[in-house]
């Protein structure tokens, strides 16, 4: 046999392992998704502040303190290697970063009422001065957990109160939502504004509002006030005044040049959608948050870093992982994680009541088992 065709042959031969390595690779890359590990953090404060600047004032006149522990978010990491799958849970919010991972509750200082100091005669007597709930982060995991278990707060009436909570975060910027009240002995006896801010948790990041007049034409604006007004006001019924531009904002002015709209984003049917409020003015001294119709903008989203993974989904809490091979759905309780590309069930779990999903980060690989440590 003539040289040439050793080479040839030993060529081929190679060529052919190199190839059913290749093709036992892919085999096992579908058959074996890699793991993959999703953390959900959910609102389940359960305060008398956490219904809102009215509701405060006045549905909690019994000033019953909170009973337990004060733990309002919790995060909820699914993590799956082939068809096994692990649920783990914190009482805070466990928040991936560039920087390492940040550990988040709601800090509460409440001063009490010294009522010989008073300027006003109230038509009640408060318990506290002074209460301020504000979210703060931790570097160190036994801090966190030691603050919480040292928190006494009671969310009895204050005659100033400021309130917020977390609404929506991700490693690099976090949105609140809250109030702020104040008693007095003025003709309106109060004041309450409620509010939704913007933080930046990585200082490098550009976006530096929620201010929706920053990234909205006026077109769409006056849209989203409309909206607003609709549904604060009129049940969404159409008036039989016309709304448009000209239309006179209670105590605000004119429609057409409102600038007071803002905005937070949502999770529902496997997309990051944005949810716009508009500040309206409940009188001269209140005023509140008032929702506009959901609506999804891709420039918005990747201003924000904000990616979304697969197919919009039918489940309204469901969630893609980025390689696409799995999927968990919540809902009636229940957290199930399904296998995206047969459909299988996994598994199930309990899953508790919560308000509002405020985070969903994914890590895959290698990152998972890191991820698990902080559970």
């Amino acid at each position: 046999m003539k040289q040439g065709a050793v080479n040839q042959k030993n060529y081929n031969h190679k060529m052919r392992k190199i190839i059913l390595a290749f093709s036992f690779l892919l085999i096992c890359a579908f058959s074996f998704p890699q793991k993959v590990i999703q953390l959900i953090g959910i609102d389940v404060d359960d305060s008398s502040y956490a219904k809102g600047s009215y509701s405060t004032m006045y549905d909690n006149t019994d000033d019953k303190a909170y009973e337990g522990k004060y733990t309002p978010y919790h995060t909820i990491a699914v993590s799956r290697d082939g068809d096994n799958v692990k649920f783990l849970r914190q009482n805070y919010l466990v928040v991936p970063t560039a920087k390492g991972f940040r550990y988040l509750t709601n800090e509460v200082t409440e001063i009490p009422n010294d009522t010989t100091e008073n300027e006003f005669d109230f038509e009640k007597e408060y318990t506290l001065q002074s209460s301020v709930t504000k979210p703060v982060f931790f570097t160190q995991r036994k801090k966190i957990q030691d603050y919480i278990l040292s928190l006494e707060a009671s969310f009895v009436d204050a005659i100033h109160i400021d309130y917020e909570k977390i609404y929506f975060i991700t490693p690099d910027f976090y949105i609140t939502e809250g109030f702020e009240s104040e008693v007095h002995g003025g003709a309106s006896w109060f004041d309450a504004t409620e509010k939704l801010n913007f933080y930046k948790l990585n200082p490098a990041f550009s976006p530096s509002s929620n201010y929706m007049a920053d990234y909205a034409d006026r077109k769409l604006l006056n849209q989203i006030i409309k909206d607003a007004l609709l549904s604060a006001y009129y049940d969404g019924e159409a008036p039989d005044e016309n709304i448009d531009e000209d239309y006179g904002m209670p105590w605000a002015g004119r429609l057409g040049d409102y600038q007071d709209v803002y905005f937070s984003f949502v999770y529902v049917n496997n997309r990051i959608k944005v949810i716009p409020y508009v500040l309206l003015n409940g009188n001269a001294h209140r005023s509140f948050i008032a929702q506009g119709d959901i609506f999804e903008d891709e420039t918005i989203l990747h201003k924000f870093g904000l990616k979304q993974y697969g197919e919009e989904t039918d489940g309204l809490w469901d969630f893609v992982s980025p390689d696409e091979s799995t999927r968990i759905s919540i809902g009636d309780e229940k957290i199930k994680v399904y296998d995206h590309k047969s459909g299988r069930l996994l598994a199930e779990n309990n899953f508790p009541r919560f308000h509002k999903i405020v985070m969903s980060e994914w890590a895959l690989g290698k990152h998972v088992i890191s991820w698990e440590k902080e559970f």
